[in-house]
């Protein structure tokens, strides 16, 4: 039968957090007839997280896909998406919990209302693992200006040229299904640090509209051990950002993406520095080294002003010492 909502829990290894995520599921204020929790278990070999699952499996909806072979952790994404049976579909990954107070009816309302809007996006609680320190991440509210329906395209041409990715985190955002399956849309393993961020612009920019809403749903616990964003080596987060932003100028209709503006905007200059900041040795030297060149070749693939960007690049720089230079890198 067909279910209103997915929640999608791709798997390796879960152990203990997914036992806990899977325990925040209580908190879905639908009926158990109304969604689903799917699992998708990418050959564990932990012995932890089918333990985890049997101990839900009474009073959750669950169902479970093993696959036969480990497809890689992006690909299992797809995996989900393929096998969902919910209209709609909310991503949880193991590391991260549904909050007590969530959004998933305000979502599910406002897709229902609008079957042009493919996607809602919602804020995400940022917290450590033992959730000891938690707050509403302000990064939604720095890239969204106004709530309800918007054009995708106005949004994703603002948020790409401030230097960021529209619409993440992927958790955050609940997702038309069908949209995604007719338009063909899939995660890329070749940029996993990025692929949310495209795959979602991609969504967007199909025929139809996105939602904002204020309310956050998910718990987003960014130190947890096994989380591999926090183990990206930077020359990489700067390729794979430069690169997620010239994929989604592509797709982007009629709206122009300045990739100048982009990449000049990028935050991997400060990471850049920051980084020199903190290893003033020679291996630090030589890996500064590899980031400027990872920059370089990602800008030559690209047609743009290359003497515009150089400018912009220096203006920011200059600029740097009077902004009060904060270091992030996410």
């Amino acid at each position: 039968m067909k279910k209103v909502l997915t929640i999608a829990i791709p798997v390796y290894n879960g152990g203990q957090p997914l036992l806990e995520a899977m325990a925040s599921c209580e908190h879905i204020c639908l009926n158990n007839d109304e969604f689903e929790i799917l699992i998708v278990d990418n050959c564990s070999t932990d012995g932890k997280t089918e333990e985890a699952i049997n101990i839900h499996s009474s009073n959750l909806p669950i169902r479970i896909i093993y696959n036969e072979f480990n497809c890689g952790r992006i690909n299992n994404w797809n995996k989900c998406i393929e096998n969902a049976s919910g209209e709609f579909i909310l991503f949880l990954f193991a590391n991260d919990l549904i909050a007590a107070e969530n959004s998933i009816v305000d979502a599910i309302s406002l897709l229902r209302k609008n079957d042009k809007c493919n996607l809602v996006s919602a804020p995400w609680i940022h917290s450590d693992f033992d959730q000891l320190n938690q707050y509403v991440s302000p990064e939604f509210y720095r890239r969204t200006s106004a709530f309800g329906y918007q054009n995708p395209f106005v949004y994703i041409k603002k948020v790409v040229e401030n230097g960021k990715l529209p619409f993440v985190c992927l958790q955050s955002c609940f997702i038309r299904v069908n949209s995604v399956l007719k338009n063909n849309i899939k995660f890329d393993e070749k940029i996993p640090l990025t692929t949310d961020g495209v795959f979602l612009s991609q969504l967007a920019s199909a025929p139809g509209m996105v939602g904002f809403i204020r309310k956050p749903t998910m718990i987003v616990r960014y130190n947890a051990p096994n989380r591999k964003h926090s183990n990206i080596k930077l020359h990489n987060h700067i390729k794979q950002m430069m690169e997620a932003f010239m994929r989604i100028s592509k797709i982007n209709g009629n709206q122009t993406i300045d990739l100048t503006k982009a990449y000049s905007n990028f935050k991997g200059l400060e990471n850049i520095i920051a980084f020199i900041i903190k290893n003033p040795n020679l291996g630090g030297l030589r890996y500064t080294g590899v980031m400027i060149s990872a920059w370089i070749n990602t800008i030559k693939k690209h047609k743009m002003n290359k003497m515009l960007l150089f400018i912009r690049l220096i203006k920011r720089f200059l600029l740097l010492p009077f902004k009060g230079v904060i270091f992030i890198f996410k």
